[in-house]
């Protein structure tokens, strides 16, 4: 350490300057306006080159996925935090995808308005399920659960059928079965997790709750809650919206 310590900073620059990042450089100008901008977290005392290797591979995706005419600069405080996340995240992983989607809507002057800060420390808190959660809640609007009116037990197919296995609800002048709009606990890896899932997604600003179709269709409604069970219509917000919008490629390949 002391020997490194005894090279000058203006050598290890001028060593930095000429032997990495070739991925970014690969893309032009900005490739270079980049690598200039990772520098400051990445010298090469403070960061193994396999860790450097791996942010450059996640912003050379990013790169890649916005066409040429369309690149700019992203803001040098996003991406500086995205490459500190990508130290940690292969870009194989899922959050490692989803903070790379979450790049590459910063570089696209067509999509920068997508890319909203706060979707930085949302991405970190998501599991996995969390991700599939709202990718089902991309594929129906409204979605749709079924919990017991009292205590909070994870329900089985059996027990949901027995109440609620015929059971239609006008949608927008549709009849649809209910079975349709349904997201499951058995869907995902943790089922036990299933109303936390649903909670923090809520607390995160990503999924909401809505009374508009009950609203419109009241006897229906309380017909179908007579049992033990009852449902609840669900979707994404309209930040959680802009967040999917934002990370489609990521949240579209979770999965458990």
């Amino acid at each position: 350490m002391d020997i490194i310590q005894s090279v000058p900073k203006e050598v290890w620059l001028k060593l930095y300057n000429d032997t990495t990042h070739p991925m970014l450089r690969q893309f032009g100008r900005l490739g270079e306006d980049l690598a200039k901008t990772l520098r400051l977290i990445t010298l090469p005392i403070q960061c193994t080159a396999y860790i450097q290797d791996r942010v450059d591979r996640g912003f050379a995706k990013a790169l890649s996925d916005v066409p040429e005419e369309r690149r700019v600069m992203p803001p040098e405080g996003m991406a500086l935090d995205i490459a500190e996340k990508l130290k940690h995240h292969p870009i194989e992983s899922l959050l490692g995808k989803l903070y790379v989607d979450l790049l590459t809507a910063s570089m696209d002057k067509d999509r920068s308005q997508q890319a909203h800060p706060a979707f930085l420390p949302i991405i970190g808190q998501l599991s996995s399920d969390e991700a599939f959660f709202l990718r089902r809640l991309s594929e129906s609007e409204p979605s749709s659960y079924i919990r017991p009116k009292e205590g909070w037990d994870i329900l089985t197919k059996e027990q949901r059928d027995k109440e609620f296995g015929n059971a239609t609800f006008p949608i927008d002048d549709k009849e649809l079965e209910l079975s349709c709009m349904l997201i499951n606990p058995e869907e995902f890896y943790y089922p036990q997790n299933f109303y936390i899932y649903i909670d923090h997604l809520n607390k995160l600003g990503l999924l909401e709750y809505t009374n508009d179709y009950f609203n419109k269709h009241t006897d229906r409604w309380r017909k179908l809650r007579t049992g033990e069970l009852e449902f609840f219509f669900i979707r994404l917000s309209k930040f959680g919206r802009l967040f999917y919008s934002c990370c489609t490629n990521g949240l579209a390949q979770a999965e458990f």
